[in-house]
């Protein structure tokens, strides 16, 4: 992974939360920033089932690379199908809601083949280049585009 201080990450991490959190308050979404941890935990509810969502934000390199985006079990912190909110009808192969553990979306570690994940867009450190698909380059945007995928789950994998 690109070294990046994390003094730096901490400070664009701070600044792009603040910046987001008119958002995320308009949408009634919870953001907690964990700053020494460059931990972003969002809470909110999953529009079909109402069920509570933890989705969490790993900013480790971050700007050098993309963050770790997971849905977490609110209890247990850990990923599991239940946790995972699905991709709705017919598989909807336009969303970023793929396999439990993957965001399927430039912004989004876990799916670069660096990262075990389905794409290779020339390596983590080229995340903000790329243009396939959905693209978002601050954490707002990755917030709104989450959420527009988020719309058309119809529930949950598990």
């Amino acid at each position: 992974m690109t070294a990046v201080p994390t003094d730096v990450s901490r400070a664009v991490l701070e600044k792009e939360v603040t910046d987001a959190a008119p958002w995320a308050e308009r949408h009634s979404w919870e953001l907690k920033l964990v700053p020494d941890q460059l931990v972003l935990d969002v809470r909110m509810r999953h529009p079909a089932d109402e069920g509570p969502l933890l989705l969490r934000g790993e900013f480790v390199g971050y700007r050098a690379v993309p963050p770790l985006w997971l849905f977490l079990d609110s209890q247990t912190l850990s990923v599991t199908p239940h946790a995972w909110p699905s991709r709705g009808a017919g598989g909807n192969p336009s969303s970023i809601l793929h396999s439990v553990g993957i965001i399927c979306a430039h912004f989004s570690r876990r799916a670069y083949a660096a990262e075990s994940g389905p794409h290779d867009w020339g390596g983590l450190a080229n995340w903000a280049q790329v243009h396939e698909g959905v693209h978002a380059e601050t954490v707002g945007e990755m917030l709104a585009a989450i959420d527009a995928h988020l719309r058309y789950s119809p529930g949950r994998m598990g």
